[in-house]
């Protein structure tokens, strides 16, 4: 309905007319009802007025002027929720679900590092220490076409310098959508925008790639992907991942020497975001599985170094990286082939 139209809404019975009117844009309308003589109104009345009731009156009750907690705000891109405190209030504490709960600052507001922009999240404030009282904040409201959002969101580093992810398209996004990659980093709420992305048969965003990243500092991101269409609103899809834990590590660089009596192999890692790791040296001889000799050699450090005795007859060796506190084996190995023996 345009603005300034009107609708109107009537009911007749044998014992009454009602006729209503809402003005179009406005929220208010007004009833003229007639009742003929010595007739009282009917139930169907009383249930007419409670439905044409605006629905602000049911759902909504003022707030109480004595609450210690009132005008509750969200600010999203910093990851925070504040509120007014009225009167002294000992302890308040947020939570999030009944998983994760933090002491608020200061009693005015609570600081949450993963923020969802995307999930509807349900945030309870407390008090715990003082006259009993808890709010219930959901954020974001729900918004967006559902099964719209980019699905199977999933980030990696690789080769040293390249930050990649990739999605699928949503299982009841429109012909027409579009999605769009960002990297935020939560401390400094900078932000940064993906400008290669790779695309399936009708042009869709399936995948992105950022090509320099020796700029950023291990710590924890958000990535998140969100989508436009003329047809409708798309939802957002987020992850939270720190950077040292999605990289794929790349194997080290790995050169060495020998002669009849010792090997000298020498290797270095490659890392923007791990320092922290553990080398084990392994020595075949031949295609032998049994190996001649195992070591394991230095921590803390990119570089390294190993020395292996007795390698008569060794013709292939291997050095394998670990980081510290991980059991599976990480980056693969690279094999240094057939070593000739120098004779001194």
């Amino acid at each position: 309905m345009q603005s300034g139209e009107f609708r109107a809404f009537h009911e007749t019975s044998f014992h009454h007319v009602i006729i209503c009117v809402f003005p179009g844009g406005a929220n208010a309308f007004w009833c003229l009802a007639h009742f003929p003589a010595g007739a009282e109104p009917t139930m169907s009345v009383i249930w007419l007025s409670v439905f044409l009731m605006p629905v602000s009156c049911l759902l909504e009750r003022d707030p109480d002027p004595n609450a210690p907690i009132s005008n509750i705000r969200v600010d999203p891109r910093r990851g925070r929720v504040s509120w007014d405190l009225n009167g002294s209030v000992a302890e308040i504490t947020c939570s999030i679900g009944s998983v994760y709960t933090s002491k608020a600052n200061n009693n005015t507001y609570c600081q949450f590092y993963a923020f969802s922009l995307c999930k509807t999240t349900n945030y309870t404030i407390r008090v715990t220490s003082g006259p009993p009282f808890s709010t219930l904040l959901q954020y974001p409201k729900p918004d967006g076409k559902p099964g719209a959002a980019a699905e199977n969101l999933t980030c990696w580093i690789h080769d040293v310098d390249f930050l990649e992810c990739s999605w699928a398209v949503g299982r009841a996004a429109p012909w027409d959508v579009q999605y769009h990659l960002y990297l935020i980093q939560p401390d400094t709420y900078e932000e940064w925008e993906c400008v290669h992305y790779t695309t399936d048969t009708h042009g869709r965003r399936t995948g992105g790639c950022f090509d320099d990243i020796s700029g950023l500092r291990n710590d924890h991101y958000h990535f998140l992907v969100n989508g436009t269409s003329e047809a409708s609103r798309i939802p957002c899809t987020e992850l939270f991942a720190t950077l040292s834990e999605i990289e794929i590590l790349a194997p080290p660089s790995i050169s060495g020497t020998c002669n009849k009596s010792y090997s000298l192999m020498e290797w270095k890692m490659s890392s923007h975001f791990s320092s922290d790791f553990v080398y084990e040296l392994q020595i075949y001889k031949g295609a032998d599985p049994t190996h001649l000799d195992t070591m394991t050699s230095t921590r803390h450090s990119q570089k390294a170094w190993g020395c292996g005795r007795h390698l008569d007859g060794a013709s292939q060796q291997t050095v394998h990286s670990t980081c510290t506190g991980k059991c599976s084996q990480i980056g693969g190995c690279l094999w240094l082939g057939s070593l000739e023996k120098q004779n001194q």
